[in-house]
């Protein structure tokens, strides 16, 4: 019964009822008296009498409800009225017939009461004919193709079953049909709507089976193949049929999992296109190996980033207006065109030569002659103020290049009163900058009384504050290391101190002082190699050859603790080859830390202008060997190498050292190419430059992460704290040993 003559047969109903309620009620006869039964002596004959079978009740209409039940009430005893019954019958069908509905418009939607496209058992019928003219040759081919044709329809039944179940949960849930009788009639209803799927598919199922009764009375030297495909069919056949039956029936797992399919779907309807973009996006990565889960999280973080720092920076740009009093009282040149419109702007254009003049004549009627002179000037598009004053966005003239701007600076400068004018291309504007905006600067001095803790879940280390009073962090996850540079005395060691002090009990540190002093005594504790000898002859090569073998090891047992398969061949394994990739619960559990290498003053092993004889000098060469392969090698085992000097030039610095460590830490610097070889580019010319860094700046320093710089107080902690922090810390267990162990005897190849 579909939907329209469903609500037919309700309403038809119902008039039947009010017809009958507008009727007197027809007086009862009176009724009869069962025959006395007799006695079992009794010897009358009588003939057997045949009583007629009472007639049965007309069938009720799928959602029509029983007559209601006097109600038991508390004293005292109300008999409800007939009207009020008939009234509360009513509006319980009107809610029946109304959810009845709407089930039927979901389950429709969903493809219920719906085929799963053509017949094709006359497909499978002609496939058996073909085969059966060659049994010994087709028979393969022919059920393969059966099993193709049947696997799919079973394939569509499942996806539609799933559909028009979740659809019937969601259509009866919290409605009127989940009440007896009416939730018999809705799982009926369920059935229904599947029916035709179900028989279609049982013909096509039915139809291999058919042909497997011919292959075996053809040849049944062939038939148990098509058995095995024939009992297969059935079995899921059966197995979908029952899920469609048991998804009526609450507290069944069917049920329960279509219930639990329709909550998602109801929930996924309520996300916003963000928030549902998310879910898949989570979803998705869910379904990954850890090592693409991080990547692609790490991935996700970043794009989130930049997206906000866009988003900030264009709310910024369109929110100028709002601080147009502040640039009234700063710039005579705003105030003018608030007032006046942009004849300043014109005025100023004209001095600056960067109009256009057309010079032509016109003939008058008494034959004299007239000049015209026409006058075409840049059109000012928009006035931004930035971070370091306001941009002045112009439309330039045709044929109009940046270099003509660039030579109008002087008098532009002379006009707004600001002699720190550029000019750029902002695609089709030219951008006139007054760069005069007051540089804010980091604090003279960034102190406290212990280091703060390396951050072991993100895998950086704090560096100080920026002008804005943002917190700075060096990442070294997934890094090389790192090059800390400047001229003697401006502070570098005193803040890269409290980093490595901070890798206490957080990492393996080996520091190695080409100072030759005290400075980093306060660290010994914590350090499992603490050579502050100085000495190009001390320990510093055998340390370094250890760390490689630490590096090759720490490799091995990285493959070996990650080796997970991933099927379906016996041999299908997949290893994580990357220390960083692997969950810092897992890492910790298994004795795993980041190991530091901290070489301070490093041109004592890397320049050889430091070599006294070939000793040395082959010593110098083995070093950067060594540092080279850390450099290039060392970040996927976790292997972070730290490089500081006073004497940043190239012969200190090796490019290939260098330019693999990503994390640049420049302090103050005399010339652009010492901050040129720590950075290995520049900064614009401004506070981020490190030659313009004060010599009472101590710890005064420019980073670089990818191509932004930032200007940075780096922390300081006297000797004396961080002596105090490092009592009672202890070093990690022994890397080496660790890495040897889970490596289990399992070597890599040389690299």
């Amino acid at each position: 019964m579909d939907d329209d003559d469903m609500i037919a047969e309700i309403q038809r109903r119902k008039a039947e009822r009010q017809a009958r309620r507008s009727k007197p009620p027809a007086e009862q006869p009176p009724a009869e008296q069962p025959p006395k039964p007799q006695s079992p002596d009794a010897t009358t004959a009588t003939e057997p009498t045949t009583v007629p079978a009472p007639t049965p009740p007309a069938p009720a209409s799928p959602l029509e409800l029983p007559a209601e039940q006097a109600p038991e009430t508390p004293e005292p005893p109300i008999e409800p009225t007939p009207e009020t019954v008939e009234t509360d019958n009513s509006e319980a069908e009107a809610q029946a017939q109304a959810a009845a509905a709407a089930l039927i418009q979901l389950m429709r939607a969903a493809g219920g009461w719906r085929r799963l496209g053509d017949d094709v058992t006359g497909t499978l019928h002609e496939l058996g004919n073909r085969m059966l003219a060659d049994p010994e040759r087709a028979s393969d081919p022919a059920r393969a193709g059966c099993s193709t044709i049947t696997t799919t329809a079973l394939d569509k039944l499942e996806t539609r079953i799933h559909a028009v179940a979740v659809a019937w949960v969601s259509g009866v849930e919290g409605t009127i049909l989940t009440a007896d009788p009416l939730s018999d009639i809705a799982t009926t209803m369920l059935a229904e709507a599947l029916s035709p799927a179900i028989e279609q598919v049982q013909a096509i199922v039915d139809a291999v089976g058919a042909l497997t009764s011919r292959v075996a009375a053809v040849n049944p030297d062939l038939a148990e193949p098509w058995k095995e495909l024939t009992r297969h069919l059935r079995g899921r056949l059966a197995n979908l049929a029952a899920a469609a039956e048991n998804t009526g029936k609450r507290g069944t797992p069917a049920h329960k999992l279509a219930r639990a399919h329709a909550q998602a779907q109801a929930a996924l309807a309520a996300m916003t296109p963000d928030e549902r973009k998310k879910a898949a996006r989570e979803a998705a990565i869910r379904r990954m190996s850890p090592a693409e889960a991080a990547a692609a999280r790490k991935a996700d973080a970043e794009a989130e980033s930049a997206a906000l720092e866009a988003a900030a920076e264009a709310e910024a740009v369109d929110q100028w207006r709002g601080v147009v009093p502040d640039l009234v009282a700063r710039y005579p040149l705003v105030a003018a065109i608030v007032q006046t419109g942009h004849l300043p702007v014109v005025e100023m254009l004209r001095a600056a030569g960067l109009g256009k003049k057309t010079i032509s004549t016109r003939k008058n009627s008494d034959g004299t002659t007239t000049k015209l002179v026409s006058e075409e000037l840049p059109t000012l598009a928009a006035i931004v103020e930035t971070d370091q004053g306001i941009e002045l966005e112009f439309e330039p003239l045709r044929g109009q290049s940046v270099s003509n701007w660039q030579s109008a600076l002087g008098v532009l400068g002379i006009e707004m009163g600001c002699g720190s004018l550029t000019a750029a291309q902002r695609g089709q504007y030219i951008a006139i900058a007054t760069n005069d905006a007051p540089v804010p600067e980091p604090p003279k001095i960034l102190q406290l009384p212990e280091p703060i803790a390396f951050d072991s879940e993100r895998g950086r280390s704090y560096l100080g504050k920026n002008a804005a009073g943002e917190d700075i962090w060096l990442t070294w996850a997934d890094k090389a290391g790192g090059v800390f540079g400047g001229v003697p005395g401006c502070g570098k060691t005193g803040s890269l101190l409290p980093i490595v002090a901070g890798l206490a009990e957080r990492a393996e540190i080996h520091i190695f002082d080409g100072k030759g002093e005290h400075d980093w005594d306060p660290l010994r504790r914590i350090a499992r190699t603490f050579d502050s000898s100085g000495e190009i002859d001390g320990p510093i090569v055998s340390r370094l050859r250890q760390l490689e073998k630490l590096r090759r090891a720490r490799g091995a047992a990285i493959y070996a603790v990650t080796r997970r398969w991933i099927g379906p061949g016996p041999d299908d394994y997949e290893n994580e080859n990357n220390f960083w990739n692997i969950p810092i619960e897992q890492r910790e559990k298994l004795g795993l830390y980041p190991v530091f290498v901290v070489i301070d003053e490093c041109h004592t092993w890397l320049d050889k202008k430091e070599a006294a004889d070939k000793e040395d000098v082959a010593q110098i060469v083995e070093v950067t060997r060594l540092l080279t392969r850390f450099a290039k090698k060392g970040r996927s085992a976790g292997l972070i190498t730290v490089l500081a000097t006073q004497k940043p030039e190239v012969e200190s610095l090796p490019s290939p050292i260098r330019d693999a460590l990503a994390v640049k830490v420049c302090y103050q610097t005399t010339t652009d190419p010492q901050a040129k070889t720590i950075l290995n580019t520049l900064p614009p010319d401004g506070p981020t430059r490190p030659k313009t860094i004060a010599d009472d700046e101590k710890g005064r320093c420019v980073t670089k992460v990818g191509k932004q710089f930032d200007l940075v107080q780096s922390l300081f902690v006297s000797p004396r704290d961080l002596a105090a922090a490092m009592r009672g810390k202890t070093q990690v267990p022994d890397q080496f040993t660790i890495a040897t162990e889970l490596a289990g005897g399992l070597t890599l190849p040389e690299d």
